[in-house]
């Protein structure tokens, strides 16, 4: 999209003003009609700074270090959001998620939908049969967590009934053996 003049900028809001909506505003301007309702979404609420910037729409990439640099002014200066939008070229809602994303992950961007290769923190997919197997281990770590306290219950109890009751559960084999033992016991 080429750069938007001042005469188009001008016609705009005269249309706009006349109650005009994005359809008509769009054909009387030459303005893609998906850019005149983002404009006009931002006038519905106040907000008139595109009319004073001289910046284009772009939807091409920009770097993390620039990002970055563009919050760190943000953070150490006091200009408005309308300010920074009128400065940066990029929307206001655009400009406060990277400063959230920056504030809460150190990142200004953070990669959309599921990675293909490992997670957001940069680990290996898990497959069903490697879920399984990790399950597993964390059964067993369950189970000798309970193997421990059931030897530490047995050591400190004296009552000669709990105490047997104790040391079956402490040397139970296995998550079953151990939930039929702590059954039988209940009755």
């Amino acid at each position: 999209m080429p750069k938007i003049t001042e005469e188009q900028k001008k016609e705009f809001y005269n249309l706009y003003k006349q109650g005009l909506r994005a359809l008509l505003i769009s054909r009387e301007t030459g303005i893609s009609c998906s850019y005149v309702k983002r404009v006009l979404h931002d006038f519905d609420a106040g907000d008139y700074s595109w009319l004073e910037s001289d910046f284009r729409h772009q939807n091409k990439a920009i770097a993390e270090s620039e990002k970055k640099r563009i919050i760190g002014e943000l953070s150490e200066s006091s200009i408005s959001w309308g300010e920074a939008v009128s400065k940066y070229g990029f929307p206001e809602n655009t400009l406060r998620m990277w400063k959230r994303n920056y504030n809460e992950y150190g990142v200004c961007s953070r990669k959309r939908g599921r990675s293909r290769k490992g997670d957001s923190d940069g680990n290996e997919r898990v497959g069903k049969d490697q879920a399984a197997g990790k399950e597993k281990e964390s059964l067993q770590e369950g189970i000798t967590i309970y193997r421990t306290y059931f030897r530490i219950c047995a050591e400190s109890e004296t009552d000669p009934q709990k105490k047997r009751l104790y040391e079956r559960l402490a040397n139970a084999e296995d998550l079953e053996s151990l939930s039929e033992d702590v059954l039988k016991s209940s009755d």
